[in-house]
């Protein structure tokens, strides 16, 4: 990642008014909801009347008014007292969120040309092949929250809805990145809005536009890996008694400091690891950023690592040609040799070999080829498997289990979160709680599907490979629900 401008972005009038409109309905249908009891959810007479009182009906058939449950509930639904696990969840599914709004032809090349046509987040060169899209920073489809074990996830609306289409919170990135890495994570430190104001929310993830990100990561110049600057400067730091600078001029003499985190183990990474387990909670939180952006925007996925390796061959035939060219003792930077992609990885390329010129001749060596990657090395494996499912998909799928079904162990209905859905938003329902699906087991379940003529089985890949109008249809027509071994929710 590298530091980028957010430009200003000139939308067109029509763009703007509507944009304006439809935040304001949000954030009133939200408002107007705020006191609703728990285990209640709208009917479609409650829809009706919104759409009555002028709020647009794309907003209100997506708007989700829901008791979700987080863990496993310690008393029977409406006992007294309720179990703090039940939260009341006020927001919108992703069919709410105009992309002709936030990613029209105007505000696409615009953010596009913010990185170069790269994209932000892994600096990937995206003109060739036309394969970048808008996206947001802060999730507004939905929220991937991760459980303390650090895995196991819940999924629910994003409380971010209001930030769709503000300018700041718009990136160009890749398709792996989007989906398959960053999806709906969004973690952060302490309270989440809108339990703190967005101002003071501590987030984690690096943003490009407001920090720079050559703070947190940096890039291996010989074999293309991306590690936790932060982590790694304050390491050398504290363990050599270094300056900020000397630190950074350390890790372009010599490399080989950088911890292999995922390979075989090592001195340098046995001690860095010993270092950081030794510190504080607060401090380990504090120098996580680099990595955890790492991790959650899959930054040494295998291709991306390969691609980075390859570019830094290119960088090494052009420093030698330049120096051909040029003054074998100049230093060379990106003003030297422009490049588009993969700028932070070229600064760390070019820093090394301009540093290792320096280095006393009697002791300096050829310079060094890219390693490859050594054959056990492995990523960060993704946390969560629902990383495999589209994320407009997620955010509107979750299980209801009504006040007469808490007993039920062996059926588990799904619904889809719109006024569509036969279940959800047609008729008036019992008292639900509503769970995040859990993608990890339940991925490979049977969906079951009753129609008014027969029962008919398909599966969540079916269903992702389904385009959202036809699911809707499929929902609002149909009773669906899951068979399997799931656990009661009443003692």
């Amino acid at each position: 990642m590298i530091s980028l401008c957010a430009t200003p972005i000139n939308d067109l009038p029509d763009e703007e008014v509507k944009k304006s409109a439809a935040l304001k309905q949000m954030e009133e249908l939200v408002s107007r909801l705020q006191s609703g009891p728990k285990y209640h959810t709208l009917t479609a007479s409650d829809r009706a009347l919104l759409i009555k009182e002028g709020y647009a009906s794309d907003l209100v058939n997506n708007l989700v008014f829901m008791t979700q449950r987080l863990t496993h509930p310690v008393h029977t639904l409406g006992s007294s007292p309720v179990t703090h696990d039940d939260h009341v969840k006020i927001g919108f599914t992703y069919a709410a969120f105009d992309p002709a709004l936030y990613a029209s032809n105007t505000v696409a090349e615009q953010v596009k040309q913010r990185s170069k046509g790269c994209c932000a987040l892994c600096e990937s060169d995206l003109t060739a092949t036309e394969s970048g899209a808008v996206s947001h920073f802060r999730p507004v489809k939905l929220l991937d929250d991760i459980a303390n074990d650090g895995k196991t996830p819940h999924t629910t609306y994003s409380p971010y809805y209001a930030l769709a289409y503000q300018h700041d919170n718009l990136l160009y990135v890749c398709k792996a990145c989007d989906e398959q890495h960053k999806a709906g994570l969004f973690p952060v430190i302490g309270k989440r809005f809108p339990d703190t104001p967005l101002d003071e929310e501590q987030a984690i993830l690096i943003h490009p536009y407001r920090e720079q990100p050559r703070d947190f990561i940096r890039f291996n110049p010989l074999n293309g890996q991306a590690f936790a600057y932060d982590q790694l400067s304050a390491f050398l730091m504290a363990s050599r008694q270094l300056s900020s600078q000397e630190a950074e001029l350390l890790i372009w003499t010599d490399p080989r400091v950088i911890p292999e985190q995922h390979a075989t183990s090592t001195p340098i990474s046995d001690d860095f690891q010993q270092w950081h387990e030794a510190l504080p909670s607060d401090q380990q939180q504090l120098l996580s950023r680099g990595q955890i952006s790492i991790d959650t925007y899959g930054l040494n996925r295998p291709a991306l690592v390969n691609a980075r390796q390859a570019h830094i061959n290119q960088l090494l035939s052009l420093y030698e040609a330049h120096k051909k060219l040029f003054s074998n003792e100049a230093t060379i930077t990106l003003d030297d040799i422009p490049v588009s992609a993969y700028r932070s990885l070229s600064i760390d390329v070019f820093n090394y070999l301009n540093t290792q010129q320096n280095v006393d001749k009697s002791k300096k060596q050829s310079t060094p080829k890219p390693l490859n990657i050594e054959p056990d090395y492995r990523p960060s494996p993704a946390p969560i498997a629902m990383l495999n499912y589209p994320t407009w998909l997620r955010s509107c799928l979750v299980y209801c289990v009504g006040e007469s079904e808490l007993q039920q162990q062996q059926k588990r209905r799904l619904v889809m979160l719109s006024g569509q859905d036969a279940h959800f938003g047609k008729k008036p329902i019992e008292k639900s709680v509503f769970l995040a699906i859990d993608w990890q087991r339940d991925q490979h379940k049977i969906v079951k599907v009753k129609s008014h003529r027969n029962i008919w089985e398909t599966s969540f890949s079916e269903l992702a490979n389904t385009r959202p109008q036809e699911l809707t249809h499929l929902f609002s027509q149909n009773e669906v629900w899951i068979e399997g071994d799931f656990s009661s929710l009443q003692n």
